[in-house]
């Protein structure tokens, strides 16, 4: 498999951006579930994920400081995560996480890009 994310992100207060990750599997016998993003601080986690039915889901301990959504095509492999009215607390790593399914054992599977990309606002 290969997955492109970018190492780092900068943006500006009050603007916004797009965290991309394009993700590619060789498996001819393996389906893409969710694509999303898991961003951890001292105050605890949260992620967003968005399924294949484009269905968006919201998780964690904390919840998220504002409205996100996840932008593109799951099935595909190809999505971000769109920020808007960017803050000073949004700075960090947001690690893109990938769930899919191998057909042949009908086993689920994932894995977390680490350590994600970073986030810079100014």
């Amino acid at each position: 498999y290969t997955v492109c994310t970018f190492k780092e992100v900068l943006g500006i207060v009050d603007g916004q951006v797009n965290l991309a990750c394009n993700f590619t599997f060789p498996q001819k016998n393996a389906e893409i579930l969710s694509i999303g993003w898991i961003k951890k601080n001292l105050a605890g986690s949260y992620s967003i994920h968005k399924w294949k039915n484009g269905t968006v889901i919201s998780t964690g301990t904390t919840k998220p400081p504002k409205q996100l959504d996840i932008l593109g095509d799951v099935s595909a492999g190809r999505v971000s995560l769109k920020i808007l009215n960017l803050r000073l607390s949004d700075n960090g790593h947001y690690m893109c996480e990938v769930q899919f399914k191998i057909m042949s054992n009908n086993k689920n599977d994932g894995f977390l890009m680490y350590p994600g990309t970073k986030l810079v606002v100014g």
